[in-house]
């Protein structure tokens, strides 16, 4: 096919125009060059087409259907295997359905029916084909639209595939293929979600194929996803060969083509793995600033350098015992809550850090909302904020510190007194071994004021050296483990010395500093062994209680009298959630941050101070990671070695999984409740022994007793005549573990009457719970009426269904043969009219005589050809009376052939056409003679007819006991296999002789419908064109043997 440019074409069209009949090509031609936008090439057969070897060149081909040789379907065929693109139309007089249908199904572009007026047939002609030289024209546009989107496509550097209306893969860009390792020639051209296989490893919608379905069907399949406009956005994980999962972003869009239709969908997916995985941390990061802030023990609060508060976390509030954020931060002023002696250093320490001088802790005195003045300690840091600067604080309440200072040198000055009155030499010294304190006694032994040592290094002064380098080293291990070491000296003078060194733990638990306390124990010394084998026996009672508590697979703890943990075993560190070092030393307000836990811990110990007995109490407690458990506290008082009260123990026992098993099983048991009491079916249990211990309430509704008076044998309610039936298979079940029987039977009613139940029966003997076998059933009286009701509606349907099937058959067969009918008669005589219509015009204005003589002849031919088909149709029309058999006689077949060969002897010898008869002289069928001329005379008459010159014609004639058999065999233009079956057709003309204006018209489908009508059959048979016709008559001797004349 020529090439048509996307520009407004100015060159004629170049047409080719195939028909066998010259006089209508000679027409077309000159209608369609008349206003020079065609140029046609006629030719009057598909074979020269073919070998003309120029059809690319052409713009469009224009062929007749009905053609020797090569027909208009064959020639399309084979045009289009080799230049698929060529607009072909196909333009013939042929108007059977069956020929349009195939024309369509191999390419035809249109198809346009002959006859008529030939001006606006032509003008029609040259609209279809410029109709289909434009389309042509557009679809190649199309494929360069859609080759230069589809490079497009593949230049895109995220993974981008498409596919069309069908979901079928149309493309697949180099991205996608490094992604996924599928090559875009594996998978282009594949449907039935082929594209979703290197994502999920199955098939299943993705989302291009949803861009067109609701989000109740897309939110099966994504679960983040959203639209804008008319695109459709979504982010998933998928799974690819060669990584793990990743995150992607998609996009998919529809694909439109240049008429702005829908014409597929687009789908783009990038990774996004790596964004997701630092928005996560980012957003942890942000969890973990707030928590931070959050539950932080410091108030921290963000400042102006004017003091108005612009932020405040919930300790900070609570600091200030204030409770509403709103009424706070951006209204209020941090110096309307410091004390006034305070507010000078404030406004100071905040120019200092407005100035960028590095923050140092300061102590300030707050009053509270509540008028409570408390002491903080606090640092301000600059940082910037919003558009400006700003101040961190971070602040602590340190009130319980300095209260404890303060106690502490009241408790100093207390001991002080205690100290200077004691026997016993006390020494107490820093980490720097610098004395700080001595009690007057160290005089006794060392002939020394106190004052001189006080501030001098101990390591530096003793009076026996010998021993000073042991007592360092105990010294150092106090400050470093806070243990206390007790030491015996004996001195050389024989004094047997006992000191005691023991840590001092400042406010935040730290050693401050070590006393050493020195006690003369000479007198005591004789009791030394009495009191080794004590201590030794108390030793190991403590290291196998040790061991014990930490053996014990519940949480234990023991405690002081005053609330502080003494210790605990590893089984409660794991359940709370919290590590020994963070539990010994605590007080119960610093390990259970609840307060009403706080105050049921006190409460449950005062009822143990009171009463001495404690009964174990349920209450909630809240884990380090904020889990909640319901537990049972059970406690008791423990005894030092002097038997008085040391402190309290105390075991934890979780019960929570075990009330959340009893919840359950009391949901499961009122479920259970439910689905018996509602349920629309019966449950029954049944005992080995036959017998009903259970049955559901539905029974009174149903069957008008009540559930006790079901209790007992099962034979009182089931039909006699079902109860062997069903009592076999409840045995057979008894005997069989876990298997199930089904079955149908009549179970009794208060009123005598019976209702018929279907039963499933399951076999839970071994269910403690059941003890028997399970029935669940169900009344399908209505139902069982309903279906017999409807089996005899719908045979009756089906009968009348039938009927009326067999009768519309019957009139839409009629119908069509009627249609048949008339479109070969209009079809015969519309070829012969076209010339005359086309010619006359140009007679009556042609003065030259022999153009004159040459239409005349044409026409003349055609009127010919008219008057022959009106008389085959008057003759088929005259049918009603010829099926009148009129007379019966006994007829010579020989005699009848003879007179019909000498009809047609002077035709014959014209093509040398010889007739080879071989017919009995004695060969007698009994039947209608005229209605047998004239079967016979059509016969012989086509046989002559389509016989070559030179060619014979055979007559055979025989008979058997029922039948009388005549044959004509020919050895002419024969009868193309495929249309055997349509040659008894009215007016049908096999191919090779179409035009030949003599051809068989009505006659084989009168000479079928005269042979049935006398008792006989025609049969026609051809191995193909050129290769001869033999049709055989047959004849039924018995059916006029009985009649006379009838």
């Amino acid at each position: 096919m020529a090439i048509i440019e996307s520009h407004e074409r100015r060159d004629p069209i170049s047409l080719l125009y195939v028909d066998d009949e010259e006089d209508l090509l000679t027409l077309g031609k000159f209608f369609l060059e008349r206003e020079g936008e065609f140029r046609v090439h006629i030719l009057t057969s598909a074979e020269d087409a073919l070998e003309n070897g120029n059809i690319e060149c052409y713009d469009a081909i224009v062929s007749d259907y009905q053609m020797p040789g090569i027909d208009g379907i064959k020639f399309l065929k084979l045009v289009r295997k080799k230049f698929p693109d060529i607009p072909f139309i196909l333009f013939t007089g042929r108007g059977r359905e069956e020929v349009v249908i195939e024309a369509i199904n191999n390419g035809a572009d249109f198809y346009l029916q002959k006859g008529g007026d030939p001006k606006p047939l032509f003008v029609e002609l040259s609209h279809k084909i410029r109709q289909a030289v434009r389309r042509k024209q557009a679809e190649y546009s199309l494929m360069l639209s859609e080759k230069q989107y589809f490079d497009f496509i593949h230049s895109l550097l995220d993974a981008t595939y498409a596919i069309n209306r069908s979901g079928q893969v149309v493309g697949w860009n180099r991205a996608i293929e490094k992604l996924t390792q599928v090559p875009s020639i594996d998978i282009v051209g594949k449907c039935n979600y082929e594209h979703s296989i290197p994502f999920y490893g199955i098939r299943r919608p993705l989302l291009i194929d949803l861009i067109d379905e609701p989000d109740e069907k897309i939110s099966q399949y994504y679960s983040d996803f959203f639209r804008a406009g008319s695109s459709l956005f979504a982010n998933a994980t998928i799974s690819l060969p060669d990584k793990p999962e990743i995150i992607v972003q998609i996009i998919t869009y529809h694909l439109y083509n240049i008429a702005g239709e829908v014409i597929g969908a687009v789908e783009s997916l990038r990774d996004i793995t790596e964004l997701v995985r630092t928005r996560d941390q980012l957003t942890q990061s942000e969890i973990k600033f707030k928590n931070l802030v959050e539950y932080s023990k410091d108030a921290i609060l963000i400042i102006s350098f004017s003091g108005i508060i612009q932020f405040i976390n919930p300790k900070g509030l609570q600091m200030i015992e204030e409770s509403d954020f709103d009424l706070i931060i951006g209204e209020k002023n941090i110096l309307d809550y410091i004390h006034p002696k305070c507010h000078e250093g404030i406004r100071k320490e905040l120019k200092q850090v407005y100035l960028g001088i590095e923050a140092y802790t300061v102590q300030y005195k707050l009053i509270t909302a509540k008028k409570r003045e408390i002491w903080i300690e606090c640092i301000g840091t600059k940082i910037p904020y919003l558009d400006s600067h700003a101040v961190l604080v971070s602040a602590r309440n340190i009130t319980d510190r300095i209260n404890y200072e303060t106690a502490l040198k009241e408790r100093e000055n207390h001991l002080r007194v205690i100290a200077e009155s004691s026997p016993d030499i006390i020494v107490r010294v820093n980490r720097d071994f610098k004395i700080l304190y001595c009690n007057p006694r160290i005089s006794d032994y060392l002939d020394i004021s106190p004052e001189k040592i006080l501030g001098t290094d101990a390591r530096n002064f003793s009076a026996y050296d010998q021993y000073t380098e042991d007592w360092i080293q105990h010294v150092t291990q106090v400050f470093e483990n806070g243990i206390p070491v007790r030491k015996e000296w004996k001195m050389p003078s024989g004094i047997w010395l006992d000191y005691l060194i023991y840590p001092d733990f400042s406010h935040d638990n730290v050693v401050a500093a070590v006393t050493t306390s020195i006690r003369d124990v000479t007198k005591t010394k004789f009791h030394e062994e009495e009191k080794e084998l004590y201590y030794k026996n108390l030793l190991v009672q403590r290291e196998l209680t040790d061991a014990l508590l930490h053996a014990v697979p519940i949480p234990v703890y023991w405690k002081s009298l005053k609330q502080k943990y003494l210790g605990c075993n590893q089984t409660l560190t794991e359940f709370l959630h919290i590590p020994p070092e963070e539990f010994v030393g605590k007080t119960i307000d610093e390990i259970w941050t609840r307060k009403k836990d706080v105050d049921k811990i006190i409460e449950f110990d005062h009822d143990l101070m009171r009463s001495g007995i404690f009964h174990p109490t349920h209450t909630k407690v809240i884990d380090k990671l904020g889990n909640e458990h319901d537990v049972i506290i059970t406690k008791n008082f423990f005894y030092d070695h002097e038997g008085n009260i040391g402190g309290i123990v105390g075991a934890i026992l979780d019960i929570s999984d075990t009330l959340k098993l009893t919840n359950e099983l009391r949901n499961r048991e009122e479920l259970f409740r439910m689905i018996i009491t509602q349920s629309l079916d019966i449950f029954v249990i049944i005992n080995s022994r036959l017998e009903i211990t259970f049955i559901s309430p539905r029974i009174e509704k149903l069957s008008g007793y009540l559930a006790e008076e079901i209790i007992g044998p099962v034979q009182r309610f089931i039909h006699s005549d079902d109860y062997e039936r069903i009592s076999d298979q409840l045995y057979r079940l008894i005997s069989n573990p876990s298997s199930t029987e089904t079955a149908e039977f009549r179970s009794l009613k208060r009123d005598g009457s019976y209702m018929l139940l279907e039963g499933i029966a399951v076999n839970c003997v071994d269910n403690p719970a059941i003890n028997g076998i399970l029935v669940t059933a169900r009344d399908i009286t209505d139902h069982r009426k309903t279906e017999i009701k409807l089996d005899t509606s719908l045979t009756q349907k089906e009968i009348l269904e039938r009927t009326v099937q067999e009768r519309t058959r019957e009139v839409t067969d009629l119908l069509k043969l009627k249609n048949s009918l008339i479109t070969a008669i209009a079809h015969e005589l519309r070829t012969p009219l076209t010339p005359l219509k086309v010619l006359l015009p140009y007679l009556l204005k042609e003065d030259n005589h022999d153009s004159r003589t040459e239409i005349i002849g044409v026409m003349e031919k055609n009127t010919e050809k008219i008057a022959s088909i009106v008389e085959q149709i008057l003759q088929l029309a005259n049918l009603g009376t010829m099926y009148e058999i009129d007379e019966i006689s006994d007829v010579n077949i020989l005699a009848v052939v003879e007179n019909i060969l000498n009809i047609y002897a002077i035709t014959a010898e014209k093509e040398n056409i010889a007739f080879i008869t071989n017919i009995s002289d004695k060969l007698i069928l009994r039947t209608s003679l005229p209605h047998l001329v004239s079967i016979i005379d059509n016969i012989i008459s086509n046989a002559v007819k389509f016989s070559y010159p030179d060619g014979n014609v055979w007559i055979t004639g025989n008979e058997n006991d029922d039948m009388t058999i005549l044959s004509i065999r020919d050895n002419g233009a024969g009868i193309c296999k495929e249309h055997i079956n349509m040659i008894f057709e009215p007016f049908y003309k096999e191919d090779t002789s179409r035009h030949d204006r003599s051809s068989p018209g009505l006659g084989l489908s009168v000479t079928r419908r005269l042979i049935q009508l006398i008792g006989g059959s025609i049969t026609i048979t051809s191995e193909g064109q050129g290769m001869g016709t033999e049709v055989i008559l047959s004849f039924q001797k018995s059916l006029f043997l009985d009649m006379n004349n009838n």
